[in-house]
């Protein structure tokens, strides 16, 4: 099926914003998500949900703290504001 950048576009906010409802996560995990989310339907881009995510923490609905990852990593992680 070929879903609309529109479409694409206006359910972006809501579906990362769905994602961190889960709780805190990372861009390359919020990209996987949204594959699993859509049956694979959606395929986001690093280039899609970093801008978004900024964006969100601009506007104080997210907050982005450095963490490590599983093997060491430094790892910026996103989670919902109150």
């Amino acid at each position: 099926m070929d879903i609309d950048k529109d479409l694409v576009a206006a359910s972006a906010t809501p579906l990362v914003l769905a994602i961190l409802g889960e709780g805190e996560s990372y861009g390359y995990a919020i990209i996987k998500r949204v594959g699993e989310v859509s049956g694979g339907e959606l395929q986001w881009t690093d280039g899609m949900v970093y801008p978004l995510l900024h964006r969100l923490e601009r506007r104080g609905l997210v907050e982005a703290v450095w963490g490590l990852s599983e093997t060491g990593r430094r790892r910026k992680y996103y989670r919902l504001t109150r």
